[in-house]
């Protein structure tokens, strides 16, 4: 079955930024996010990072039209600036330590051209003997959106951070 998070932040990004020619998955694993979004608009350029090769290997025998390169957050400093319209994650960074969280999100601010949307969960009843942790994306001058809620009805939470917002 797909998890509602999935196809909300699918319908957000291609419904709500349909100018975007272009969008980028950091954490991408099989890169599910990116083939539904290219289902939803077969025009669209998708592409995506992930640091498992195993992932990796599964997505390109699933989807043929979705590039996926291995790195982790030091892989996004080698891509050029404003790339891609919109980047994305979705439940990565709440696994991610915040000096990793803050390279990650400095790096997909330098490779938008227009948006980053992080899907995140900081939902402390899930956080049981889980390695996760909890970020403020405010700090990072994001502004919250949204929630909705998995099958099993965890809470994630979509920030978004426009190009051109004030700072």
């Amino acid at each position: 079955y797909e998890q509602p998070t999935r196809e909300y932040l699918a319908r957000y990004i291609i419904k709500g930024w349909r100018r975007a020619k272009s969008v980028f998955e950091f954490g991408c694993g099989a890169g599910k996010n990116l083939a539904l979004m290219q289902s939803m608009n077969p025009s669209l350029k998708v592409a995506g990072m992930e640091i498992n090769s195993e992932a990796i290997c599964y997505g390109k025998k699933l989807y043929n039209n979705i590039q996926i390169q291995q790195g982790d957050e030091h892989s996004l400093a080698k891509m050029d600036s404003n790339c891609y319209d919109i980047c994305f994650t979705s439940s990565v960074l709440n696994h991610m330590p915040e000096h990793e969280t803050k390279i990650i999100i400095n790096q997909l601010k330098r490779i938008s051209k227009q948006l980053v949307v992080l899907l995140e969960s900081n939902d402390k009843a899930f956080m049981q003997g889980i390695l996760w942790f909890i970020h403020d994306y405010k700090m990072f001058k994001f502004r919250w959106i949204n929630s909705v809620l998995t099958f099993e009805g965890q809470k994630y939470d979509l920030w978004i951070w426009e190009q051109n917002q004030q700072l």
